[in-house]
């Protein structure tokens, strides 16, 4: 991946990678900072830690989250992404390296991957998948992964970049589908059909489902998919979602609303901090020989307690951006979500107020902040800080 360590010194500022609303990667970044983790995981893991997830681990996956957080515009939220990636690309890589050994490289490392892995390491491996319990293990497996009746037909495209696609190509203003529609849509060829006859009986009792008019709610654990396939979701492992979200992610309770923004709050907070700037450099300049307040006279700047009527129209992206939202008396953001820039956009069958726009608030990362908000129509107080 050295394209991706050039660019990120060329354009001397991270690399910008789009996430949808569940917290996965999508868009034209995703694969490559999908396969960057895989890079930096391979070089900093060794091949033989026998469990990703104990803690004596903790300080390598340090050193991952922060060679990626290095090259890469992501925060603390998508950590856990990261870090769950990085274990399933040492468990591929592992595979491969298996299956070197069992085709009779066993004396020493691949020459590709002699910079990473010493002697003395790849020994230890060998000795350890050569084990009668380990070819036990690895002969199950294999037989397991034989036995899948209704695999899907997206390869590494995955559900994210499936959902996203969909999206687009019905111009739908959802950002999200039910994953009753992606497990359809995954195992069905470019003409809508399939030859899997298991596929096509779970396809036909989703459609079934769908046209029976029952009520389904689909936000909780007995939704239309786990009706039609008839069996519980492994907890950790969820069928037509995608890697990054468990059971618990996908149907926990989320503290979701529609809200309204002041955009003239985040202009008003933005003037105040550039006439501040402004205003301390001036001083500087005149060794402090004049009060502020001459200072703010001459220079004709606006007071931080001024509320301007205009709305920074140019300043905020036309359509639907990710964003963070910020509410008074707290100094980190307290939800992640995406802003409706859309013009004649309404909520509750009623227009926004003027300098206002519409939040829909999709992962809380502080779920015991207030958001002050009216039941339909009202002022919210708060800023809008752009991703």
């Amino acid at each position: 991946m050295k394209t991706v360590i050039q660019e990120r010194s060329k354009r001397k500022k991270l690399l910008e990678v789009e996430w949808n609303i569940k917290g996965q990667p999508i868009g034209s970044n995703a694969s490559r900072f999908n396969s960057h983790i895989g890079v930096i995981t391979r070089r900093d893991a060794s091949i033989n830690i026998a469990d990703w997830r104990h803690e004596s681990n903790a300080q390598v996956k340090l050193e991952i989250w922060e060679d990626v957080h290095a090259i890469w515009n992501v925060d603390e939220t998508d950590k856990h992404y990261v870090l769950g990636k990085a274990g399933i690309a040492l468990n591929k890589f592992r595979y491969r390296l298996t299956k070197r050994v069992r085709n009779g490289c066993v004396n020493h490392p691949p020459k590709l991957y002699a910079d990473l892995i010493d002697q003395e390491e790849w020994d230890e491996f060998v000795a350890r998948v050569t084990t009668t319990l380990f070819l036990e293990i690895s002969a199950a497996n294999r037989e397991r992964a034989l036995q899948a009746d209704c695999p899907s037909r997206i390869s590494r495209k995955g559900y994210a970049k499936l959902e996203k696609e969909i999206l687009l190509e019905t111009k739908s203003e959802e950002v999200s589908l039910p994953r009753h529609t992606l497990y359809r849509k995954a195992r069905l060829d470019k003409t809508g059909n399939t030859n899997n006859e298991k596929a096509r009986e779970k396809i036909s009792q989703i459609d079934d489902l769908e046209q029976s008019g029952q009520i389904i709610d689909n936000k909780s654990s007995d939704d239309l998919l786990s009706k039609a396939l008839n069996k519980p979701d492994h907890p950790g492992w969820l069928i037509g979602v995608g890697f990054g979200i468990s059971k618990k992610d996908y149907f926990r309770p989320k503290k979701t609303q529609k809200v309204f923004v002041e955009v003239s709050e985040y202009k008003k907070v933005m003037d105040s901090l550039q006439a501040l700037m402004s205003r301390v450099a001036y001083l500087e300049k005149q060794n402090h020989d004049k009060r502020p307040d001459e200072v703010e006279k001459e220079l004709d700047l606006p007071s931080p307690n001024s509320i301007k009527d205009s709305c920074p129209d140019g300043n905020l992206p036309k359509g639907i951006s990710p964003c963070l939202l910020l509410v008074v008396d707290h100094e980190s953001p307290v939800a992640k979500g995406h802003m409706y820039n859309i013009e004649g956009e309404t909520l509750h069958n009623r227009a926004l107020p003027l300098d206002h726009m519409k939040v829909l608030i999709s992962i809380p990362l502080d779920e015991n902040a207030p958001l002050p908000v009216e039941d339909e129509v009202g002022n919210m107080f708060t800023r809008l800080e752009m991703q």
